[in-house]
């Protein structure tokens, strides 16, 4: 079933034999356009959103458990034939997310940009006797005019904070947009954290969650998942002179592959900047804002984000 983006609110449903699956409820959101709603309660409903080329999407979703209780969640994009894995509940009984009875999750997704080749969003419940319902909504590609697209700097700021500070977290999440403490990442045994910031003898640092210095400062040698983030200082490799977005972005973004990158960087200085691709896949750039040194201090720092039209 398609849908085109347009004016006017649009609600669809995708039937079912059974009332006793879970059920799936999706409201995508635009930019200036009306909110599409669908649902499922069957086992396999696909949907196709057209015109979404350049747009930027908000999903809105909620899992409602049918005659059994819930036992997992999944929330995954595809673009690129890339996954990443937006939300994941495993074990909901075990209390993850509250009690097993629990009659329904819902959460939003972190706003996404769609570029120049359709993707894929999948949103799958399974109950504890195996009964599973998915969703599966692709952005599909706008045949007309290619959108017009611009990189800018993103006026929201996050914040992180040295090792030592009460004040904050030091761990942030590229995909999930989230900055989490100690305790927040202990609990999930890293998943998901992709940069980790502290203070040490070589000044304010990124670093992964591999990187043996992450490791030895925090403690979290006993992670399940240490994500592999590299990073380029692109002050560095440009003396101090990058330039305007359009002059590095392709080599030190796209490219970062092909340069000198590293599990950390260090000695960062407020103006710096710094690209970075993540284990997932994830590439992109942010700027030094404001650095507060030492282990109780904090840093800043702005991410570039992409506009279409």
């Amino acid at each position: 079933m398609a849908a085109v983006l347009a004016a006017g609110s649009l609600f669809i449903g995708c039937n079912s034999d059974t009332e006793e699956s879970p059920v799936i409820t999706v409201t995508v959101t635009i930019p200036n356009g009306e909110p599409l709603t669908f649902e499922c309660f069957s086992p396999n409903c696909d949907e196709e959103i057209l015109k979404a080329l350049g747009t930027t999407i908000t999903f809105d979703y909620t899992f409602e458990k049918g005659k059994n209780v819930m036992k997992e969640i999944y929330v995954t994009r595809i673009y690129d034939e890339v996954s990443f894995v937006i939300e994941e509940f495993t074990d909901i009984s075990g209390g993850i997310i509250g009690d097993a009875e629990r009659k329904e999750y819902s959460a939003t997704a972190p706003p996404t940009t769609v570029k120049e080749k359709p993707e894929t969003w999948i949103f799958e419940a399974i109950d504890n006797k195996g009964v599973s319902t998915k969703m599966t909504i692709t952005l599909g590609k706008d045949e007309g005019k290619p959108a017009d697209c611009e990189l800018i700097w993103d006026n929201y700021q996050t914040i992180l904070f040295g090792q030592s500070s009460s004040d904050g977290g030091s761990f942030y999440s590229v995909v999930n947009n989230k900055v989490m403490t100690l305790s927040d990442a202990n609990g999930v045994g890293g998943y998901g954290v992709d940069f980790v910031y502290f203070s040490s003898t070589n000044g304010s640092t990124f670093a992964s969650p591999y990187d043996p210095q992450s490791i030895s400062t925090f403690n979290i040698g006993g992670w399940s998942t240490k994500n592999r983030t590299r990073f380029v200082n692109i002050s560095v490799e440009t003396n101090d002179n990058p330039g305007p977005i359009s002059e590095w972005w392709e080599e030190y973004v796209e490219g970062i592959d092909g340069k000198n990158h590293s599990s950390q960087v260090y000695e960062l200085f407020e103006l710096d900047i710094v690209s970075f691709k993540t284990e997932g896949g994830i590439k992109g750039a942010f700027t030094i804002e404001n650095i507060i040194a030492g282990p109780q201090g904090n840093i800043k720092i702005k991410f570039i984000r992409e506009i279409c039209e």
